[in-house]
């Protein structure tokens, strides 16, 4: 029996860029982007041949939670007004925040009182306490659970969101993307269930759920390539995002392939209708495409050929961007890949001219910014990480970054 090997990529603390090669035959140098730490990652590959390289490029990353019923987050604002402001607390997480005009915004939570819920809040973009909370009581009462996840909202009131509905917290039931309105939840319509195929391939997950215009949403889809480290290896399965799609909001609608979105690792709506931001697997550019042809209009930003933008989000002029942080980037059999997101570096760019500002945060990491609809603040997901040093006997140590799985929602103000 062959016994599997590790290949691990470090990065080390430093003020400055530091490169370090990859130990083994043709070795590639990672460079990690001069900000904090970065942190190691390891990988079992089944080996046939004498080591290989695999060149895993591990970036940065935040989060946390809060509960069905939460404790009182203050009448007045937040518990710590600064920037960023945290809007929750709680030990579960608190993801995927979208605004509610310019005042209020919604996210989803876990259930305090029942594991395994996951239940949607409305809270005061300022902070202060959950002024809804809305998780099906009704399942509740019958054993079975709910999941609210992404919310996607509109002026009218329209709310798009992936749904979950299982008689018990492990069974499959009916996942898909829905359709409803934060006063009619629990009742809702299915547009699509989970999994569906397409003539790429079987789509099983989605993320990144927005409104393009009414009456159509757009959204990543995610499958699963196969990734041959070298001629003689065996080949290892991993999911990773393969298209964006279009999806009209009527009930048994089949999702359209987005052109030009080919291993997207995020979509948003843009200047119009039938206009996009879209970044790509490891690549560093924000793109500006014809949601029609998938034509490039424009490059609007490019923070670096290492950089693996993601996440991007656009409102008023302001177009928020994640980059670098801790995300595996590979080259599966097929094209480029991204996967294992576990957060990263927060930059807004100015798209009229092109400026970049970045909003780092020291031991936090963001995910999936939302710009408020006046381009005057922006809400994400923050997680928490840390720094382990891991002795490495007569060679100098490893740095490996840790983080929280379990986010929280931060409001940042922007220039």
């Amino acid at each position: 029996m062959m016994r599997p090997i590790y290949i691990r990529l470090v990065a080390s603390a430093r003020k400055s860029a530091y490169a370090i090669p990859c130990p083994c035959a043709r070795s590639r140098e990672i460079v990690v982007p001069p900000s904090e730490p970065s942190q190691g990652c390891s990988m079992p590959i089944r080996r046939r041949s004498p080591a290989v390289c695999i060149a895993l490029v591990l970036l940065l990353s935040c989060a946390h939670g809060e509960p069905f019923a939460p404790a009182d987050q203050g009448l007045e604002g937040p518990l710590a007004p600064s920037q960023p402001t945290r809007l929750t607390y709680s030990t579960s997480p608190d993801a995927a925040p979208a605004w509610l005009g310019d005042t209020a915004i919604v996210y989803s939570f876990e259930s305090a009182e029942r594991h395994g819920d996951v239940c949607l809040g409305v809270l005061p973009a300022d902070g202060g306490t959950r002024t809804l909370s809305l998780c099906n009581v009704d399942a509740a009462a019958q054993g079975a659970f709910d999941f609210y996840y992404q919310p996607a909202t509109q002026p009218d009131g329209t709310l798009g969101l992936l749904l979950k509905r299982a008689p018990t917290v492990s069974a499959t039931g009916d996942y898909g993307i829905a359709i409803s309105s934060l006063g009619a939840l629990p009742a809702a319509t299915m547009l699509r269930t989970l999994p569906f195929v397409t003539p790429d391939g079987l789509i099983d997950e989605v993320r990144l759920l927005r409104w393009l215009a009414p009456g159509s949403l757009i959204f990543l889809g995610q499958d699963y390539g196969t990734f041959t480290p070298c001629p003689t290896c065996d080949p290892v399965t991993v999911p990773r995002w393969k298209d964006a799609f279009r999806l009209s909001a009527e009930a048994g609608a089949m999702p359209q392939i987005v052109p030009g979105t080919r291993f997207a690792t995020s979509v948003a709506p843009g200047l119009g209708t039938n206009d996009l931001f879209v970044t790509l697997a490891n690549d560093g550019r924000v793109y500006r495409q014809d949601a029609t042809t998938g034509q490039v209009l424009q490059v609007v930003a490019n923070l670096g050929a290492a950089a693996a933008a993601r996440d991007v989000d656009y409102a008023s002029g302001k177009l928020a961007v994640i980059s670098d942080g801790k995300v595996l980037q590979l080259t599966a059999d097929d094209g480029p890949a991204q996967t294992a997101d576990e957060g990263g570096l927060l930059s807004v760019v100015d798209v009229a001219t092109g400026t970049i500002t970045p909003y780092p945060v020291p031991q936090l990491f963001f995910r999936q910014p939302r710009v408020s609809p006046d381009g005057r603040s922006l809400v994400a997901e923050g997680h928490s990480f840390t720094i382990v040093t891991i002795p490495q006997g007569f060679n100098p140590p490893i740095f490996d970054t840790i983080v929280d799985p379990a986010g929280s929602i931060y409001k940042l103000s922007l220039q």
